[in-house]
């Protein structure tokens, strides 16, 4: 047996109309019976997860609606439309006819640039996690569960997120190499990422036209792993950079490390992976540098909020779900960076 006690979802006129309000602040049309009441509590709580949800992806915002986000958002959040496929446009720079210096000779009139109307398609499907509990469990515990399970789903979903976005990223075609390698197979332990390798990919995307993402102050976007930056922490080049720059002020924006050669630096523990083939081979990982308008990002519904009683009681537990997909918008403003890494070593004192 089955009772679902609560269901909610953000973006709904109902919730717009009990919840006109900031969160916090009583509504200005009180629930009057118990299902509404259950119903709006879902409301508060999936507002609450969405909230939580974004302070912890620390793409947040590099994600907008803006013609200079890293990541192009795309949103049709109609119930109705779940499972239905949205597009996106690519809009590529204006290249006008003689450069747009038009003269005394020349009108703009009949020398238009055609807009670039070429578009992704990506179809959303669903995504989700769950927490379950025994009763006796709500009464034996010392925090408020529900903000623990908020706390818990929010921090699933930031890195959900950033997995998809990373795994899109990965799949461009761009590819240059550290050190001498020019392919998986001769990649060597000592072709760790360095500061000529960034500035390689730098002017990569610059050759594309590639503009910089606003958030960033115009910069391009790095993501590599801990382990890379370790490597890259090597490089006296690099070093010698960082420091002559670092009174310029840091980026407000969580897992920033440094700026370098026109890219804004930042960590990630999802970094791509691999062994290449070969005995022994050799582990690497992937920096993936990009431009603004390089990914997109489409929701057709944001993180719910659902409680539920099961069994005869005997199990109760809160789970959310959300409807998106992420994919490559631009592949020419996307470069990746294949180097070898060295694996850092943790020692385990045990007392």
């Amino acid at each position: 047996m089955e009772t679902e006690l609560k269901m909610a979802e953000l973006g709904t006129e109902e919730f717009t109309k009990f919840f006109n309000v900031h969160l916090g602040e009583m509504p200005s049309d009180p629930p009057e019976d118990s299902s509404t009441l259950e119903a709006a509590i879902a409301k508060m709580w999936a507002t609450e997860c969405e909230l939580s949800f974004e302070e912890q992806l620390y793409l947040t915002p590099l994600i907008s609606k803006e013609l200079t986000a890293l990541v192009v958002l795309k949103e049709d959040l109609m119930p109705e439309h779940r499972g239905d496929t949205l597009y996106v446009n690519r809009l590529a720079p204006l290249e006008p006819a003689n450069d747009g210096d038009l003269g005394t000779q020349h009108r703009v009139y009949g020398n238009e640039s055609p807009l670039d109307d070429s578009r992704i398609a990506i179809t959303p499907s669903r995504r989700g996690v769950g927490v379950a509990w025994v009763p006796k469990v709500q009464h034996s515990i010392s925090y408020d569960l529900r903000q623990e399970v908020k706390g818990l789903i929010s921090n699933w979903a930031a890195g959900k997120v950033e997995r998809m976005l990373i795994s899109s990223a990965n799949s461009a075609p761009q590819t240059i190499f550290s050190g001498v390698a020019t392919s998986l197979a001769d990649l060597t332990s000592s072709d760790v990422l360095m500061g000529r390798d960034l500035s390689r990919a730098f002017a990569v995307l610059k050759s594309h036209a590639a503009r910089g993402i606003g958030k960033l102050g115009g910069y391009f976007f790095a993501c590599l792993s801990p382990e890379c930056f370790e490597d890259l922490k090597e490089d006296a080049a690099f070093l010698a950079a960082v420091t002559a720059t670092s009174s310029q002020g840091r980026l407000e924006i969580t897992n920033y490390l440094e700026s370098y050669a026109g890219l804004r630096l930042f960590s990630s523990t999802y970094a791509p992976t691999g062994i290449t083939e070969g005995s022994p081979g050799v582990a690497y990982q992937v920096t993936l540098v990009m431009a603004a308008r390089a990914l997109a990002l489409a929701w057709e519904s944001r993180w719910s909020w659902k409680e539920r009683n099961e069994h005869y009681g005997e199990i109760q537990g809160i789970m959310s779900d959300a409807w998106l997909e992420s994919a490559v918008l631009n592949p020419n403003y996307i470069v990746k960076i294949i180097s070898a890494y060295t694996p850092l070593e943790v020692t385990t004192t045990v007392t």
